[in-house]
């Protein structure tokens, strides 16, 4: 009988990663099942009692593990509730699972109280079997914000790229470039990816709107958050007409076709210790720009990224584009993520998972 883990939580709609990671554990012998927070105290254990002997529960995303926490009206009841997620996570250590967490973010992007978040993810860290961070300066960055000295219980396990994951369809290139009103004289940059307040677009497209060059192009592409969201996009979008917003879901059959059509793929987001969007960039062949902040991925430098730091900044880096320079560090980004496949991703999880 194979082993089995289970992932925690559910975030497989439109999460490539997740699917991916599920799909190379599998590879390597291990059965995995995606499961959702059940609601109530001792979440953790209930789902290991539901399950049938699980000997790893990988928590991912911990939002709806502590949202309980965020709205404890008492400094009494915020400490009892963080005491019984430890709880939690140690009688299930002591029924023989191993708990492991992979740390994406230092709080959730919109957290309402990062300083008790904090209280929590410290807990959490404390507790856990093991703990993955995406780059070593991720893990640098998390015992820092932490306080704690995670050397013995941590370790770092890059995200894998996209080799392979979306059909590259003949003609769709063409077809986009049509729908776009895009020549091949056009310098594209392109936002990929579900559109959040925290993403930064509106920041992006402010800083595109003062560059003076008609040859320019921005490309907004992806599911807005809300109504209100995608409506201030668009909206925004129409008063340049070099800024092109589809802010609709985007087809697995069009992301290579997309990403073909771009120069560089902004990601103008800062508080975050990954990024899929980069991975995924690198993949396709494509440069970044970025703020300063994303270093912290270590897979984006000099050679494949164009970094800025305040809004002026992001202004300068935009009047400088050059097609053939965004060409070669997309190349270089390329190599960058070149070893980081999925199959051997797999195999070292699930030896950490073992050991």
């Amino acid at each position: 009988m194979a082993k089995l883990a289970i992932f925690l939580p559910n975030w497989s709609k439109g999460n490539p990663y997740l699917m991916m990671f599920k799909d190379a554990i599998g590879r390597c012998g291990v059965d995995v099942r995606l499961r959702d927070f059940p609601p109530g105290f001792f979440p953790i254990n209930r789902i290991i009692s539901r399950e049938d002997r699980p000997y790893v529960v990988h928590i991912h995303w911990i939002n709806d593990l502590i949202e309980a926490i965020h709205w404890s009206s008492t400094s009494l009841k915020t400490h009892t509730k963080l005491a019984l997620l430890m709880l939690d996570i140690a009688v299930a250590r002591l029924r023989g699972v191993k708990i492991f967490w992979t740390i994406h973010n230092l709080v959730a992007h919109e957290s309402p109280n990062p300083t008790v978040e904090i209280r929590a993810r410290r807990a959490l860290a404390l507790t856990c079997t093991h703990l993955f961070a995406h780059s070593h300066s991720a893990l640098r960055l998390i015992e820092k914000t932490y306080c704690l000295e995670l050397s013995r219980k941590a370790s770092v396990m890059p995200l894998g790229n996209y080799d392979g994951y979306y059909p590259n369809l003949r003609g769709s290139e063409d077809r986009l470039r049509a729908r776009f009103g895009l020549t091949k004289d056009h310098t594209v940059i392109l936002f990929f990816g579900a559109i959040r307040p925290y993403k930064g677009v509106d920041k992006l497209i402010h800083a595109f709107r003062t560059v003076d060059n008609e040859q320019l192009r921005l490309l907004i592409t992806g599911k807005a958050e809300s109504i209100e969201l995608g409506n201030a996009i668009t909206l925004a979008a129409q008063s340049d007409s070099r800024i092109i917003a589809a802010v609709e879901f985007v087809p697995d059959d069009d992301v290579g076709a997309l990403f073909a059509i771009a120069d560089v793929v902004a990601i103008p987001f800062e508080r975050t210790l990954t990024s899929a969007s980069a991975m995924l960039a690198f993949t396709m062949n494509k440069a970044l720009l970025l703020p300063e902040r994303a270093r912290v991925f270590d897979f984006v430098n000099d050679d494949n990224a164009i970094f800025y730091g305040s809004d002026g900044d992001l202004h300068s880096r935009l009047l400088t584009l050059d097609r053939e320079r965004l060409a070669a560090m997309g190349l270089k980004g390329r190599l960058a993520v070149e070893g980081f496949d999925w199959n051997s991703i797999g195999a070292r999880v699930v030896a950490r998972y073992d050991s």
